[in-house]
């Protein structure tokens, strides 16, 4: 963030938005860095709102496009859309059940049927439904077993989110995370997007866990 926002607005401009706000160094605790983000989100925000939606929105994963080659290749081998749309679904709901019968563990998380289940009644999640030109996505849960047994909506939103930082502020309550924060989420999900058709695309940010909401939803817009 610190470095992107200098990328975007000037060095100048950036220590002026951050004066007096220590960088969170490398190793530091999950539990301890809401309360940082927080501040560096408020200041960024306050001084430039659109600069910020704008940082956030170019996501802060430094990932490759190499790392979403596969995803490129198998939207080549679709005729259209849909019809890689049909097949994302599909292979994770092979890998999922292939998973649960070895025993593994799908990022940290435990695979039931349940949550086969709920992925699979869920057009949105693992694949997106495409209404015109827009891809509707909503994410996993990043618990999925907690989330669907959970009844307390608090716990369930803590059980629901990916982001270690944000599962802190939730957790402890005491850091209160712009929203805004949010858009990172949807670079995330934009971004296979953005490698297969080789150009930047937007994406809007309906439901979080931040807002209120008891799961994250994305909408992109495609290329036309």
């Amino acid at each position: 963030l610190y470095k992107k926002t200098g990328a975007l607005l000037g060095e100048a401009r950036r220590d002026e938005i951050f004066a007096g706000v220590e960088l969170v160094p490398l190793g530091t605790p999950n539990s301890a860095k809401p309360a940082a983000m927080q501040v560096m989100i408020e200041k960024l925000e306050r001084a430039d709102p659109n600069a910020c939606k704008q940082i956030l929105a170019g996501g802060l994963r430094d990932l490759s496009d190499e790392y979403y080659a596969g995803e490129k290749k198998k939207f080549a081998e679709c005729a259209d859309v849909d019809e890689y749309l049909l097949r994302k679904k599909q292979d994770l709901l092979a890998e999922l059940e292939q998973i649960m019968r070895e025993g593994r563990l799908y990022f940290n998380q435990e695979i039931t049927k349940e949550v086969i289940e709920f992925v699979r009644c869920n057009p949105e999640i693992g694949q997106g439904m495409r209404i015109g030109n827009v891809i509707y996505e909503t994410k996993i849960p990043h618990q999925a077993k907690e989330y669907l047994a959970e009844t307390n909506e608090d716990k369930k939103k803590y059980n629901y989110c990916h982001c270690p930082w944000v599962k802190e502020s939730l957790k402890a309550g005491k850091s209160k995370i712009s929203p805004t924060f949010c858009n990172c989420s949807a670079a995330f999900h934009k971004k296979s997007w953005e490698v297969i058709f080789g150009q930047t695309l937007q994406a809007d940010v309906l439901e979080t866990v931040l807002m209120g909401d008891l799961r994250c939803r994305f909408a992109i817009h495609l290329s036309t």
